[in-house]
């Protein structure tokens, strides 16, 4: 505590990607919320200044969104002031390489800084009882929905087989290796590549899996309520819808022809059954239909989709191409690799929160 006193401040990293890989969307949020409420009251009671630093990524499922609804939505107490942010991936060049974005980008980061540390300043807003209990018991449900997927016998098989993961981690795309040393595992597979393989196969499972199992054990009074007085609550819908919007199952399906016919009803049943019940329990939440609150956003996917959606299907064709060559044609694979390559390329670009 003195050597924080002498330095002057406590920085606090909070990472988003490797939480929402192992519990799932709705529970790694929540409980990166609860971690910042702590970490706040701990430096009041010590009398330490904090300054949390957040390492986001720009898919959902890495803490990705628009930056100053974000903002807004952190636990009262948490920012009082200081802040610092990490952005990675295409944010880099889809907020800041044109002048007049950047600057309108840092207006709506600026601003929502502002309005969140002048509102506690004032006074620090108590979230209400119930409405932890009823985030607990969500959180809890989808959790347990999220790790029935992750922890089936045979979803490693599946994985690897309906993304393309293995020709991702062969290609010299990323700043690090796919898998960090050891066994091949999900737990030693990297956040990026995990969230970048879901995107290429149009499912985005990092940013809603589980969210509709957890929001169909809470009554639907409550859920409006908490939607309309909570911005935490209301900002982890409005990026769900996000990625429930960009996710396609039609396109998804296809990529199950590459999947052995063993696997694909049940891993079927279990992705497409959860993705119908969370457009159900968003829809019962809101009030309305996806994206209602956004025709911008809906748009934009609306005008993307038929220049991403042949790109998608010529990808399932490459993969299967690319693994069905047998070992020794090593001229006709640098090919494919290259091919896939440019298909990686154009349905990250069309997709856009990819990384």
């Amino acid at each position: 505590l003195e050597h924080v006193k002498r330095r002057g401040i406590q920085e606090v990293m909070i990472g988003y990607s490797d939480s929402n890989k192992d519990a799932g969307f709705l529970s790694a949020n929540w409980a990166l919320y609860k971690a910042q409420e702590a970490v706040s009251q701990v430096c009041r009671e010590a009398g330490v200044p904090l300054r949390i630093f957040h390492g986001r990524g720009t898919s959902i499922g890495r803490g990705g969104g628009p930056m100053g609804q974000a903002i807004l939505a952190q636990p009262p107490g948490s920012l009082n002031g200081r802040m610092r942010i990490t952005e990675q991936g295409e944010a880099l060049s889809d907020r800041y390489a044109d002048p007049d974005l950047a600057h309108r980008h840092l207006e709506q980061v600026v601003s929502a800084f502002i309005v969140s540390s002048a509102r506690d300043a004032r006074e620090l807003p108590q979230l209400p009882q119930h409405y932890r209990e009823a985030m607990e018991k969500a959180a809890k449900g989808a959790h347990g929905r999220y790790r029935s997927l992750l922890d089936h016998e045979n979803f490693l098989d599946f994985y690897h087989t309906v993304t393309p993961i293995e020709e991702i981690s062969r290609l010299n795309i990323g700043s690090r290796p796919t898998r960090r040393k050891g066994s091949k595992s999900l737990s030693n597979l990297r956040a990026i590549p995990w969230v970048f393989s879901w995107t290429q196969c149009r499912a985005n499972i990092p940013g809603w899996f589980g969210l509709g199992s957890g929001l169909a054990t809470l009554d639907e009074t409550l859920l409006r309520e908490m939607y309309a007085k909570w911005p935490f609550f209301e900002t982890i819908l409005a990026f769900a819808q996000m990625s429930l919007a960009k996710a396609d199952m039609g396109i998804f399906e296809t990529y199950f022809e590459l999947v052995p016919s063993h696997l694909r009803d049940t891993f079927w049943t279990m992705i497409h059954d959860e993705y119908t019940l969370t457009l159900q329990q968003v829809s019962r939440v809101t009030g309305s239909q996806l994206l209602e609150h956004d025709p911008t956003l809906a748009r934009g996917i609306e005008l993307r989709n038929p220049y991403v959606d042949p790109i998608s299907y010529l990808q399932v064709e490459l993969l299967r191409r690319l693994r069905n060559l047998p070992e020794e044609a090593e001229t006709e694979q640098v090919g494919l690799d290259d091919a896939v390559l440019v298909s990686l390329i154009g349905i990250s670009a069309g997709m856009r929160n990819t990384g």
